[in-house]
């Protein structure tokens, strides 16, 4: 997230943090949560190291001591291990959003999200904390609690709460309420009495003792059991392997569907251990679906699987396209988004997204497709130049270099995201620059470019693979304008796949919406997804069984979605010994 450009820190609007206002703060807390700081310090089976941060998650009274309900995984059922995985920026606004009430955006200053690998939850479940990052979610802890504070009318655990001390029962009230829809499970004994114990460390000589409170709420978001989700499990008797916890379970579902934390009803469920069967994760997903904070599900996933998520202002150059703007940038994201969250509340079929024959648009962006307007944001029908999602502006022009388009960058995108097939990485040293026409004035199209620089025999091999089938995409720029003619010359958007001719986006379009490589790949990622790391050979079973059940129920994603969650793969790990 980027801060704002004063130097500040928080919401948008009239709640400002100033940087100057922050650090005066950290100074006075630093003593009492050095050990809290964010050192991502893991056990491996039990979670965070509880001389770090306590006792681990607190058993709650009343619940069924009779042990699980039997739900046991396949016989050949084979888990990943054990994993842990940072919230990603995103993550972190939201949640802190949800458990404090506050209004979005929040602009924070957090560390970066690993952007290199297929998803951002696979990219968590890899990445380390730098010292300096550190240092950024004590800032951003700080900023939090001060935008609390700021508030504390708001929230009845404050509103009446002004300790002279740590032993003030509202202390502990205010600590176990927020901590626990922080760190998604109740707080032990143990860990209340640490925190509450920061309102009596030593602060500025006739500072208001109750300030106390405010910096443990910060040392209650800097802790690494906010920032962190472990998904360790817990021994299961009756399949020998780690069935997770139900408050694992809790994060795994809320952070999925939601890219938050679990609400209320949810993690009640989980404190009377009813959340760990199949059909317990089912009845919560249908739930949860109908919430607004399930809306862009879809478009969280398809964004990051399809390359939208990463399409900035800044990747394409304005001196090509002049067109290109903000604004633009701005419709065409609208346009994918309402797109994904139709198609979910409508429970159409997926295969809308390729050959859909509608689309949601400003007037403005109906303009720049060449389609009739409506009066405001809404559906128009497409002509016979676009089809589904496939061809809009965010998808045409995330999946295209700076300057131009390209059918090698488009070609590898269906190849790879869209039918989850390998296509292999080129030669270390070679050549990726098209040759420049001689003269002012180009005097080839990119197809023609392209052609004449495969004719290396190093080069053809994989560009006879990728091309034929992005050449299909070449009516559309490299922000996905369309166009007849490039530099002058006609464009012959004819490809060919697996030897099968192809008369251009219409064709492929229609072929992707017929073969089952594209909802196999549609489930394939969707799981990587959910559960923050590839697929392994060993997920093929589940995998056949999520796309059978996805085939029966007409391709509708919220059904695949409730498959997934109520599968043993979302619900079991490894047993430490099997883990590396």
């Amino acid at each position: 997230m980027r801060s704002s450009s004063d130097g500040s820190r928080g919401v948008k609007g009239d709640q400002i943090i100033k940087g100057n206002q922050v650090r005066r703060r950290r100074g006075a807390l630093s003593l009492g949560i050095t050990l809290l700081a964010t050192s991502g310090c893991y056990s491996g089976r039990g979670g965070f190291d509880p001389d770090l941060e306590g006792d681990g998650p607190a058993r709650v009274p009343g619940a069924d001591d009779g042990g699980p309900v039997e739900d046991p995984p396949p016989a050949d059922f084979e888990p990943a291990p054990a994993s842990m995985r940072r919230l990603t920026q995103a993550e972190y606004a939201r949640s802190v959003a949800d458990a404090f009430s506050l209004p979005l955006p929040i602009e924070l200053d957090l560390e970066a999200d690993e952007t290199t690998e297929e998803f951002l939850s696979i990219g968590a479940s890899i990445v380390g904390t730098s010292e300096h990052g550190v240092e950024q979610y004590r800032g951003a802890a700080f900023d939090v609690a001060s935008l609390v504070w700021a508030r504390k009318a708001d929230y009845p655990e404050l509103v009446e709460c002004a300790p002279t001390g740590a032993d003030d029962p509202c202390v502990r009230q205010a600590l176990a309420s927020f901590g626990e829809r922080l760190w998604r499970r109740p707080l032990s004994d143990d860990e209340l009495e640490r925190y509450a114990a920061l309102v009596d460390a030593p602060y500025e000589e006739g500072q208001d003792p109750a300030l106390g409170l405010q910096y443990a709420l910060a040392a209650l978001v800097e802790s690494p059991n906010f920032i962190y989700l472990p998904f360790v499990g817990q021994d299961d008797p009756d399949s020998g392997l780690r069935r997770l916890s139900d408050l694992e379970l809790a994060s795994r579902l809320s952070y999925f569907l939601w890219g938050s934390i679990p609400d209320a009803e949810l993690l009640a469920a989980a404190k009377a251990e009813r959340l760990h069967t199949g059909e317990q994760l089912a009845a919560q997903a249908e739930r949860m679906m109908e919430d607004p904070r399930a809306a862009d599900l879809a478009s969280r996933f398809f964004a990051e699987s399809w390359g939208v998520h990463w399409l900035e202002l800044e990747d394409k150059n304005p001196a090509v396209f002049e067109a290109w703007d903000p604004a633009l940038l701005g419709e065409l994201r609208a346009e994918f988004d309402a797109v994904l969250a139709d198609l979910m509340e409508r429970d159409a079929d997926v295969r809308e997204l390729y050959s859909g024959r509608r689309t949601l648009v400003s007037p403005a962006l109906a303009e720049f497709y060449g389609l009739p307007a409506p009066d405001a944001f809404g559906e128009v029908a497409l002509d016979e130049r676009r089809w589904g999602l496939l061809t809009s502006g965010a998808v045409l022009a995330a999946n295209s270099p700076s300057d131009r388009s390209s059918p090698t960058h488009r070609g590898k995108f269906l190849l790879e995201k869209v039918l989850c097939g390998n296509v292999p990485p080129p030669p270390d040293d070679v050549d990726s620059t098209l040759p420049d026409d001689p003269g002012e004035q180009p005097t080839q199209t990119t197809r023609e470019k392209l052609e004449e620089h495969v004719t290396n025999p190093a080069c053809a091999a994989c560009h006879s693979l990728i091309d034929p089938l992005g050449f299909t995409f070449e009516h559309y720029d490299g922000i996905g304008a369309f166009r007849e003619t490039e530099n002058g010359l006609p464009i012959d958007p004819t490809g060919t796949y697996e030897g099968v001719a192809l008369g251009g986006v219409a064709d492929v379009a229609r072929f992707l919406a017929e073969d089952e490589r594209s909802t196999r790949c549609i489930t394939k990622r969707l799981l990587s997804f959910a559960i923050g790391r590839e697929t392994r050979p060993e997920d093929r079973p589940a995998l056949e069984e999520l796309h059978a059940a996805f085939a029966d129920d007409d391709f509708v994603l919220r059904m695949l979605v409730i498959e997934l969650v109520a599968s043993p793969t979302f619900r079991f790990v490894a047993d430490e010994e099997d883990s590396p």
